[in-house]
C-alpha cells in the first residue's frame, strides 16, 4: 500500500478536459494540483510539451506526475519518461 501524500505537487499531464471529463477532484484538496497539457483548454494551467518538463517545472520539484491516454500519443515517450524523472523529487 502506498503511503497518502500529506503535502506536495502533483502534475497530471494531458489534464485538458475533454467530453467534460476531468480528474482534477481525484486530488485532495490540501495538493497543489498543476494541470498540464498540449493544448491550452479548460483544466490546463501549464501549456507545454512533454517531452520538454525541465523547460516548465524545476528539477525534483514534483511529488507525483500521473497521466491517461497520453503515451499513446507522444512522439517520443522515453523522452517524456526521462523530463518526468528529472523533475520529480
Amino acid at each position: 500500500m502506498v503511503p497518502a501524500l500529506t503535502s506536495g505537487h502533483v502534475v497530471e499531464i494531458g489534464s485538458r478536459t475533454r467530453s467534460d471529463i476531468s480528474r482534477r477532484d481525484l486530488i485532495l484538496p490540501h495538493l497543489k494540483y498543476t494541470g498540464f497539457d498540449i493544448i491550452e483548454g479548460n483544466n490546463v494551467d501549464i501549456v507545454g510539451d512533454a517531452h520538454r518538463l525541465t523547460k516548465y517545472f524545476k528539477k525534483r520539484s514534483v511529488d507525483m506526475i500521473y497521466s491517461m491516454s497520453v503515451f499513446e500519443h507522444l512522439a517520443m515517450p522515453w523522452k517524456a519518461v526521462i523530463e518526468m524523472n528529472k523533475v520529480m523529487k
